[in-house]
């Protein structure tokens, strides 16, 4: 996938989220109920944008919230239902990614808390 392609799909992504204002929210001002369907809404965005990744392309997911429901429960649901894609490790400065995901911590990373997700398409 050409590097601006892979620029269009991810602000594509990010034109979602701020559409989708539950998901753009912070955690402690969401009521339980919303916080609970978020994990349904997420898997429902990465299955639908799965099919429009080529063999060899990246998928990157991404999420404002440290929650693991919403995050790695998230991307083991996409990758079990979709194997054609698998983790790709990535880098980004001193920061190493475990299977592809990594958390951002603010007492550690120095960040709002957020995660991210490198999904590559191998077929």
């Amino acid at each position: 996938m050409k590097k601006t392609k892979q620029i269009s799909l991810i602000l594509s992504i990010l034109l979602i989220f701020q559409l989708i204002p539950a998901i753009n929210a912070h955690a402690e001002e969401k009521a339980e109920n919303e916080i609970a369907g978020l994990p349904l809404i997420q898997r429902s965005i990465l299955q639908s944008l799965g099919s429009c990744v080529r063999p060899g392309g990246v998928l990157i997911y991404s999420t404002c919230t440290i929650l693991r429901a919403e995050n790695e429960e998230v991307v083991e649901d996409f990758l079990r239902r979709n194997p054609v894609f698998s983790p790709d490790d990535f880098t980004i400065g001193a920061v190493r990614s475990i299977n592809g995901c990594y958390t951002f911590w603010p007492h550690i990373d120095g960040t709002d808390g957020f995660f991210a997700a490198k999904l590559r398409r191998n077929e």
